[in-house]
């Protein structure tokens, strides 16, 4: 068996009580794949070519004489030493090739490292490679001099530790090369640091001059493994002459750039272990560093969990990881857990034949016992395509006196219930994971999360299923929800709605002040990836599914009330990102729907379900904002059907008499807080408050807004009907204005994030600010003019789509006394009046026309020509407004 298939099958489960054990069992199965991939014939581990043999070769040879774990091990270490000495392949070459492969630094590096440098071919071949060294930089030999000289150092150190170091290398040239990493080490800078620069006393004047005597002092360190690689070396060899500011920089930067690697290419996973050895053999006491390689760890243990992934890697790769594990842990330890790990594998294996006879026995009577299944109700609805059922069921088997005849129905002698969870196999590893990674003391808040041998593979289908049983007796908060949300809700209800409202809030705060972690040094970013982001992304998978949402996006008038562009909100929260930033970042659910949250109907028991979601650097306020959007909002609009549901026929699409477009982009619907909603967001956004004060976060309510509208525009990609995504995207650019205003205007915010009733239009706005007015009508002159002589005579103005409306003060009622509207074949603007109005024009510059459409409210239109004055203007609508109305028609509904 070679490499590929171990990691194919996955020969060892990676699990255990602890992340030391999982990392001894991916230590193990490394191990397995090095023994299983060794060419016992050749002597060595073959590669794609030659010079890919002696690679892997070296890093093999290197790591399993490092573990030591058995004589077998040592003998193939043994054995390929042979194969690095003798370079059997060099004969099979040319002669620019042999040199090639007889100068391949590694080669020197692990024959020192296993203590094989005596051969005096070996010594000849590397004072061959010494004298390619210029200004104590190994050039030509390999595609990085850098990389090259620091495995010749490697090589030198080694030897030096040995005592024989100045057998094959003088005291000077040694202090040379060690010189010239020092001085590209003190040159390196972070990409984007300005870079160092030196006048030069000789060079000439003029401009050509000036260019010249900036010399730029390059350093040749470029990748993080150069840097790492370096680094390492000269705390070995050279710590003394080591600035610890530029150490300091130089580690942080490493672990950097091991927190930031891109997640989704397995490459970048490969770039990072050389950085990650480095820090975990000279700075693992550093709290940043350990952090960073936690994760790693992390990551590697879910990575090796898919076998098909590891298919990808060469030797080499697993080599590297092996060796992190060896300076993580130590050599001691690491072999230690390994030897148990391996007695454990051991014992389950025959624990198993064992128990093969107990094994039959159950098949056997598993047979005779027959199952019906009552109702199951399904309780998931998040943003994946898991399910979870709630499954009653009743049992039957013979009982003494049984004939053998078939009974019509099964005689449900025993009745139960049972949760269980379908899912794929990625899913589950990732919540198994992230449950191990759970501090102790927010881990009863989370469902159980089993080992795989719990986990039921389909034989039919690609899905696992997974019994939760510690969810039997728990229903999801939506279903309560559901049954107290009355139009008259029950005092009781309402003490369970905040008994439940307290337990949540108090397991979204302990996940938060266990793990919390200060903010990033880059203010503004956390505001773009948390929230920007994802709104970005979400809308183009939502328009995809529901092309109408192009409309909207533009502007959108949600009854009365209109809005502008996503773009422009979206614009205005970026520019107040670095005071939106939270003060810190914690552990969050991630997926924090009325589905996901399991009590018992007397709210004392709580639990948390779907761990794959979690999120180790979010922002405490995004859950509950994911919570309270889901049961005030998509609640509403999921189950139409339902007594406190949103009916599609209460979705209206309005076109506007004067403009038949606008049906694309106004809609009415109803206030869409219900009592229980109310009574939900009240106590819960108290309680936020407190925690945020406690926490010294002075932005969290404008967070909370921007984190609801985010979460209705992830809900908004899953939607594929019209009417749910219009509310859905109504919502969500309503909070976003909402919050926009408190930003720009240092408007109050509302009391709710979702009312259950509409705020009248004389308390929504009582005036238009100028930068909320039409560009036509803002630019010109006469028209504001007359907007503010409007507003003077006692009208309230209110923006749509269409134009400027004018509403009679402290009456209510949504149909306006005149509208300023855009020209159309002349004029400046068209004012409309009532249609009842007879106006007495006395000007030229005023043009009076009749609507042709039968029933307009605002059927006078008044065209204003470019001469016109204000005081015209305004005489006329006067006039127009005294008069008793003619017709006194229903409100629009």
């Amino acid at each position: 068996m070679n490499g590929e298939d171990t990691f194919a099958q996955a020969l060892l489960e990676l699990d255990g009580d602890t992340p030391a054990d999982v990392d001894a069992a991916m230590a193990a199965a490394v191990h397995f794949a090095l023994r299983a991939s060794f060419d016992g014939e050749g002597g060595c581990w073959r590669g794609r070519d030659e010079h890919d043999t002696l690679r892997q070769t070296c890093h093999a040879v290197e790591v399993l004489y490092r573990l030591n774990l058995d004589a077998d091990s040592a003998a193939m270490a043994h054995e390929a030493g042979n194969w690095l000495i003798n370079l059997p392949i060099s004969d099979r070459m040319q002669q620019a090739e042999r040199t090639q492969v007889r100068l391949y630094p590694s080669r020197f590096k692990t024959l020192a490292y296993i203590r094989r440098f005596d051969d005096d071919f070996v010594q000849r071949d590397f004072a061959d490679l010494l004298g390619q060294e210029v200004g104590g930089m190994i050039r030509g030999v390999t595609e990085s001099d850098i990389l090259t000289t620091c495995i010749v150092l490697d090589t030198l150190v080694t030897l030096e530790r040995q005592g024989r170091r100045r057998a094959v290398c003088p005291d000077e040239r040694y202090a040379g090369i060690i010189r010239a990493l020092r001085q590209h080490f003190q040159r390196w800078r972070p990409a984007g640091a300005p870079s160092r620069v030196k006048r030069n006393p000789h060079a000439a004047t003029g401009a050509s001059a000036r260019v010249a005597r900036r010399i730029t002092l390059a350093s040749e360190i470029v990748l993080p493994r150069d840097l790492s690689y370096v680094l390492g070396l000269l705390l070995s060899a050279d710590g003394a002459h080591l600035a610890p500011r530029q150490v300091a920089a130089a580690t942080s930067y490493l672990a950097g750039t091991i927190h930031q690697r891109d997640k989704a290419r397995g490459s970048d996973l490969v770039q990072v272990l050389y950085a990650a050895l480095q820090l975990a053999e000279h700075c693992l006491g550093d709290e940043d560093v350990q952090h960073a390689l936690r994760g790693l760890l992390a990551e590697l243990r879910l990575t090796y969990a898919k076998p098909d992934e590891m298919r990808r890697w060469d030797l080499a790769n697993h080599a590297q990881v092996l060796r992190l594990l060896l300076s993580y842990y130590g050599e001691a330890a690491l072999s230690q857990n390994i030897v148990a790990c391996l007695l454990r594998s051991a014992e389950r294996r025959r624990s198993a034949a064992r128990n093969t006879l107990e094994t039959e026995l159950k098949q056997v009577i598993r047979e005779r016992v027959e199952i019906e299944f009552g109702a199951i109700t399904e309780l998931s609805g998040g943003f994946t395509t898991d399910q979870i059922f709630r499954v009653p069921f009743g049992y039957w088997y013979p009982m003494p006196g049984y004939d053998g005849s078939r009974q019509a129905g099964l005689r449900r002698v025993h009745e139960a219930s049972v949760i269980i969870k379908r899912s794929t196999s990625d899913a589950f590893h990732t919540a198994t994971e992230n449950y191990r990674l759970l501090p102790p003391a927010v881990r009863d808040f989370f469902v159980r999360q089993p080992s795989e041998m719990q986990v039921y593979k389909s034989e039919r289908s690609s899905a696992y299923y997974l019994t939760m049983e510690d969810l039997d007796n728990l229903s999801t908060f939506e279903q309560l929800l559901n049954e107290w949300d009355q139009r008259a809700m029950h005092e009781a209800h309402i003490r369970l709605l905040r008994s439940a409202s307290d337990l949540i809030c108090q397991a979204s705060f302990t996940l938060f002040r266990q793990t919390q972690s200060g903010r990033t040094g880059f203010p503004g970013t956390q505001i773009a990836r948390l929230y920007l982001s994802p709104i970005e992304g979400k809308l183009a998978r939502a328009i995809a599914h529901v092309p109408w949402l192009k409309n909207p996006l533009q502007g959108y008038v949600v009854g009365d009330q209109r809005y502008k562009a996503l773009e422009y909100y979206l614009g205005v929260v970026s520019r107040h990102a670095t005071l939106l930033q939270p003060r810190s970042l914690g552990l969050t659910h991630g997926d924090l729907h009325a589905r996901n949250v399991m009590l018992d109907r007397a709210c004392t028991q709580f639990k948390l379900i779907d761990l794959d979601k979690l999120s180790w650097s979010g922002d405490f306020v995004a859950d509950l904002a994911h919570l309270l959007t889901d049961v005030c909002v998509y609640r509403r609009v999921a189950e139409p059907g339902r007594e406190f549901g949103l009916a599609r026929e209460d979705i209206l699409f309005i076109s506007r008499s004067s403009e038949p477009s606008t049906a694309e982009i106004t809609v009415r619907y109803p206030a869409l807080g219900r009592p229980a909603t109310v009574v939900l967001q009240e106590h819960m956004l108290e309680a936020i408050a407190e925690f945020a004060a406690e926490q010294e976060d002075a932005s969290w309510k404008q967070r909370l807004w921007l984190a609801a509208a985010t979460a209705l525009f992830i809900r908004l990609s899953f939607q594929t009907q019209k009417e749910p995504a219009a509310v859905l995207y109504a919502e969500g650019i309503r909070l976003l204005h909402e919050v926009c205003r408190a930003l720009d205007h240092g408007q109050e915010l509302p009391p709710l994030l979702v009312p259950a009733q509409w705020p009248q239009p004389a308390l929504m706005r009582a005036a238009v600010t100028a930068s909320e007015l039409p560009g036509w009508l803002a630019g010109n002159r006469v028209l504001r003019a007359l907007h503010e002589g409007l507003r003077e005579a006692g009208l309230r103005a209110l923006v749509d789509a269409a134009g400027v409306n004018y509403y009679a003060a402290g009456v209510e009622g949504d149909r306006p006394l005149a509208k300023l509207v855009p020209p159309r074949r002349e004029g400046m603007a068209r004012l409309l009046l009532p249609a009842w109005a007879a106006p007495e024009i006395d000007s030229s510059a005023l043009k009076l026309v009749r609507s042709a459409q039968t029933g307009d409210a605002l059927g006078t239109i008044l065209i204003i020509l470019a001469e016109a004055t204000p005081s015209d203007i305004l005489s006329v609508v006067r006039s127009c407004l005294a008069q008793p109305a003619a017709v006194n028609p229903p409100r629009a509904r």
